[in-house]
């Protein structure tokens, strides 16, 4: 198949992976934190006469980012939402994941989200794909369960532009030279005919003004609609 439909969580898995690549420099220097951190705990257990608490049991599950998360929603534009604004059911196969999760951690899971379009916190019946995920006390996220259909093979397209204002004025400018390329000389006045410059001057024109129009009508209809780039709204609970 040469169009394949989009796996959120295969986009989420690849993003994780690009952004968990090893710069030594900065691994060096996380370690070196993370040791003084531990050092400054104990330190402080110890002066303060602090127990340790027990810690959940480690798990091999597949924790995400929330900087993956946040590149994947405006790639996509999903939004990042906690799960009591999910307007659809919740499928009984997560809900059994989150209890067998429970008890392999040896704790409960708090502050569950949903990865998803802004429809399916609006429209019970949409059928875009859920991701739900459970935010764990280091700051990341459990994956527990996805459900629903993948999205369309051409939606980074069609949302590229409106990821932010900087992918817009790549996509004017793009359709722009499309557009000028496009027009025919039989339309150029005779007087930008007479040499390559003046054509070249000719064209440039055309493609200056049509990036602006582009851009500038963009950016009304989307205030005008209330649409706002993804990159201001993954996480915003208000849905236009």
């Amino acid at each position: 198949m040469v169009f394949k439909d989009i796996n959120v969580l295969d986009e989420l898995l690849k993003e994780e992976s690009k952004l968990s690549e090893i710069d030594p420099i900065k691994a060096a220097q996380e370690i070196l934190n993370d040791d003084l951190a531990i050092e400054h705990r104990i330190e402080k257990d110890i002066r303060d006469g602090h127990h340790f608490k027990s810690q959940p049991k480690k798990s091999s599950h597949l924790r995400l980012s929330e900087e993956a998360i946040r590149n994947i929603c405006i790639k996509y534009r999903l939004r990042f939402l906690d799960s009591t604004l999910f307007a659809g059911e919740i499928p009984k196969e997560a809900i059994m994941k989150v209890k067998h999760l429970e008890k392999e951690l040896g704790t409960e899971l708090r502050s569950f989200k949903i990865i998803a379009p802004a429809s399916r916190f609006s429209l019970k019946d949409s059928t875009k794909d859920p991701i739900l995920v459970a935010k764990t006390n280091s700051g990341d996220y459990l994956y527990i369960h996805k459900w629903g259909n993948d999205m369309e093979w051409y939606q980074k397209l069609i949302n590229f532009p409106f990821s932010n204002i900087q992918n817009l004025a790549l996509s004017s400018i793009a359709l722009a030279l499309l557009i000028t390329l496009l027009i025919p000389i039989s339309v150029t006045p005779e007087f930008y005919n007479r040499t390559a410059a003046l054509m070249i001057m000719h064209k440039a024109m055309i493609f200056c003004a049509v990036t602006g129009l582009i851009f500038s009508a963009s950016l009304a209809l989307g205030i005008v609609f209330s649409k706002d780039f993804s990159d201001d709204v993954w996480n915003d609970k208000y849905f236009n």
